[in-house]
This record gives structure tokens, C-alpha cells and sequence, in this order.
């Protein structure tokens, strides 16, 4: 493999759909596989979408 083709794959690789920055110390709702919704103020991002919550409080589907 050239050595273009891997910069290209790792600059692809890194790219991510949505922009979060515009999210940072905001407060977001966060909905994830299995019912769970989680809700608090975003404080951080990684490339892989892992999620920093502040003041987060957890929602099941179904609760009432």
C-alpha cells in the first residue's frame, strides 16, 4: 500500500459525522441502544464519540 493511501485512510478514519464542538458546555440528550437515554452538559469529546457528562442524570424507556 503507498504511502497516500494510508494518509488518506488515516485522515478518513479520523473524520467524524457530527461536529460536538458547537456542544461543549451545553446541555445534550444522549440516546443509546437498549432504552437508556442519558442528559447533561457536555464537557468533552473523542475522536471514537466517547462522552464526558456533567450533571447527568439517566433515563429508561418505559419509566414513569
Amino acid at each position: 500500500m503507498s504511502q497516500q493511501n494510508v494518509e488518506h485512510k488515516e485522515k478518513k478514519r479520523k473524520e467524524s459525522i457530527l461536529d460536538l464542538s458547537k456542544y461543549l458546555e451545553k446541555n445534550i440528550r444522549v440516546k443509546f441502544a437498549g432504552g437508556r437515554e442519558a442528559e447533561g452538559i457536555l464537557k468533552g469529546y473523542d475522536p471514537l464519540l466517547n462522552l464526558v457528562l456533567d450533571n447527568t442524570k439517566e433515563y429508561l424507556r418505559g419509566d414513569v
